[in-house]
């Protein structure tokens, strides 16, 4: 299995991201609130990784807002 991380414009890993949202030096989704951004990453961590849903949610709730993206 591959790594998770994003990559950056030249191909080189980031670190700070996952692939799932940033890819190529960019957000796959650049207007995407944070809200959707937890849902979404429950509905992955349920369907995909077979994570119950309430574990799911209190991982994404914790993480997902920590994020550089998110912070002002």
């Amino acid at each position: 299995m591959g790594s998770f991380f994003g990559s950056n414009a030249d191909g080189s890993q980031m670190q700070d991201y996952c692939k799932f949202c940033f890819k190529k030096g960019a957000f796959l989704e650049p207007t995407v609130t944070l809200q959707v951004m937890i849902v979404n990453s429950v509905t992955y961590m349920t369907k995909t990784l077979n994570i119950p849903r309430d574990k799911a949610m209190e991982m994404a709730r914790a993480v997902i807002p920590t994020l550089k993206r998110w912070q002002k």
